[in-house]
């Protein structure tokens, strides 16, 4: 039997293992490319193997707007440094409410300092609809 997702559930429950990343030293193109070909929203940004940030496709949009060169830009230079963070014990409304408190749509999860996974407003709604049909609700 599956269990039932709620606003109580644990975000390592609901969260993507399977991260995208991509090197600082990647062009901007490359990252178009890696979003499109992994059709994901955001992008773990590695340094020798660690995470130094992530890209979110609104990180991409703002290069485009400020008429940057997207082969020349390295993803390093547009990349969101210091992000904010999920650890796989948080649960779903107060991952929820983080999102919305700083304006994303991804957030990456960390258990133990270790990037695990991201989850996305997509998956966080999709718990609470579930919730919500399950109480009764439209």
């Amino acid at each position: 039997m599956t269990a039932v997702l709620t606003r109580h559930s644990l975000v390592r429950q609901v969260m993507h293992s399977s991260v995208v990343s991509i090197p600082r030293e990647a062009s901007l193109v490359d990252a178009a490319r890696a979003f499109r070909s992994a059709n994901v929203g955001t992008l773990a940004v590695t340094d020798g193997g660690a995470i130094s940030g992530v890209l979110s496709e609104r990180d991409l949009i703002d290069a485009v707007a400020h008429d940057l060169d997207l082969s020349s830009t390295l993803v390093g230079e547009a990349m969101t440094v210091e992000p904010r963070y999920l650890t796989v014990g948080d649960d779903v409304s107060s991952a929820l409410r983080m999102m919305l408190a700083v304006g994303v749509r991804h957030l990456p999860v960390l258990d133990d300092g270790n990037l695990v996974g991201i989850v996305s407003i997509r998956d966080l709604a999709a718990v609470e609809a579930a919730e919500d049909r399950q109480a009764g609700g439209s």
